[in-house]
């Protein structure tokens, strides 16, 4: 059994009849608000209740939430996060599909938005492509964090209408959700030719992650 608390509020017009989908949607919540609890809080006081848990020792994803809970309703409480965090790590077949495809679509972003780095062209275009296919592909772009030139430096640039120049270092930090599972990562670019220096540090940081990826596998620790 699932306890449902909160509600959404919905102003009708009772001279209008309501069509389909609409209709059965307003039936649905009018439904589910009959059944809903206030708060959290209420609605996990229900669940302990219902499972007879008032001589049990229940763990708790945070202490401080189980503070405002009615201490009568378990014998004694403990932090389950380490579990709950073990938990989260293993997933489905489906769970690593998901996260696949975020991740495919944050790459297929960040090479759409490489069209526009052109010299002379606005970094809003270049951001604007970066959203949009996030969109197209059934996604949500939820955190952009790129720059160029004088813009790339700052972990959150200021949003401007920069235009970019010949030899300008690009960086891209952005990330966002597809069915909720988020896909985060990070490139790096230059307009026109890369100095030398530039691509001895891109030639350091490939090794790095080269590195890095021996060591990915199932168990390993950060």
């Amino acid at each position: 059994k699932v306890e449902i608390f909160g509600s959404i509020n919905i102003l009708k017009n009772a001279n209008v009849k309501m069509k389909w989908p609409e209709s059965e949607i307003s039936e649905k919540l009018d439904f589910y608000k009959g059944k809903s609890h206030d708060s959290l809080v209420t609605a996990v006081n229900e669940t302990l209740k219902r499972l007879k848990l008032s001589k049990s020792k229940v763990g708790f994803e945070s202490l401080e939430f189980s503070n405002k809970l009615d201490s009568a309703l378990f014998a004694e409480k403990c932090s389950a996060i380490d579990i709950i965090n073990d938990a989260r790590q293993i997933k489905t077949e489906e769970e690593i599909k998901t996260l696949r495809k975020s991740s495919q679509i944050n790459e297929s972003a960040f090479l759409e938005s490489l069209k526009f780095l052109k010299e002379g062209n606005d970094w809003h275009d270049v951001t604007l492509a970066w959203y949009t296919k996030w969109a197209s592909e059934g996604g949500a772009g939820l955190f952009w964090g790129g720059g160029a030139g004088s813009h790339a430096s700052q972990f959150y640039p200021v949003e401007s209408s920069y235009k970019l120049l010949d030899g300008d270092v690009v960086r891209y930090e952005g990330g966002g959700t597809y069915h909720e599972y988020w896909a985060d990562s990070g490139r790096s670019a230059i307009i026109g030719e890369p100095a030398e220096k530039e691509l001895h540090f891109a030639s350091a940081l490939a090794s790095g992650a080269n590195e890095v990826r021996k060591l990915l596998k199932p168990g390993a620790m950060p």
